[in-house]
């Protein structure tokens, strides 16, 4: 049985609390809010949580006044999709719309659907999908903050201070570059490259999403983890230069 592929979602974030998208639906014209009162970090998991992009973007569009109904999907590689039952058009250059297009996927230009379906050309923000399974997993680890010493009778007294968040260590091994540098990212993968997320989400500090099945997006199916090293994660590979290694070493994060 093949090993799912596993990924990495960082947060995306906003500088105003809406946004405003317009959108032909059927024969209906709307410009349409996003958000309303966006705050904090969001993903693009479309996983239906209240921090999801991806559900707050599914939720605009069918606020439409065309009567139209919109389903949104990521797929394993963080492409979006949009499915309706009617036609429909999302206008990115229109003089009144705000929302970014990037950040789903598409450029700034107007898409109108096929057979009342439409794709994303480009992966979400926010996702680093290198297309292959976790290689080395030390599976959480529980550090423990104390002391041991011997007394001068041969006794030993151990002192327990705290039990600090867990640590783990993941990896990947034998990428390609496009999958880890920048200056090699294709098109379609505009911040897909692991590089873009260390330098502008990892290293930062911010939460992370790990996920053992980028295919299986739930409440539950990942953990949430900070960086606990800024030594950079990523190297050629020892075995074949021509690709690359990538090793984080996590701590647990709320």
């Amino acid at each position: 049985m093949a090993l799912p592929n596993a990924g990495i979602l960082t947060p995306v974030t906003f500088d105003a609390t809406s946004f405003v998208l317009v959108v032909t639906s059927g024969a209906a014209t709307d410009a349409l809010t996003f958000g309303g009162s966006l705050s904090g970090d969001y993903f693009l998991a479309a996983d239906g949580q209240a921090d999801d992009a991806v559900a707050l973007f599914e939720s605009m569009l069918n606020t439409n006044t065309g009567a139209v109904a919109y389903t949104v999907a990521v797929d394993g590689d963080g492409f979006l999709s949009i499915s309706a039952d009617g036609p429909f058009a999302l206008l990115w250059t229109h003089g009144s719309t705000t929302l970014d297009p990037a950040l789903f996927g598409f450029t700034a230009a107007d898409v109108s659907s096929s057979g009342n379906e439409l794709a994303a050309p480009n992966q979400c923000s926010g996702w680093w999908a290198p297309g292959k399974p976790v290689g080395p997993d030390s599976r959480e680890q529980q550090p423990i903050v104390g002391s041991v010493r011997a007394t001068t009778t041969g006794k030993v007294k151990v002192t327990q201070i705290v039990v600090p968040k867990k640590t783990r260590t993941i990896g990947w091994q034998f990428l390609d570059k496009s999958h880890v540098l920048e200056e090699d990212e294709p098109a379609t993968r505009p911040t897909g490259s692991f590089e873009y997320h260390w330098i502008n989400s990892i290293s930062a500090g911010d939460r992370v999403r790990y996920y053992v099945d980028t295919t299986a997006r739930t409440a539950s199916s990942y953990s949430l983890y900070r960086t606990e090293s800024l030594e950079r994660p990523y190297v050629r590979s020892e075995r074949y230069r021509v690709l690359y290694d990538v090793t984080l070493k996590l701590r647990e994060a709320s």
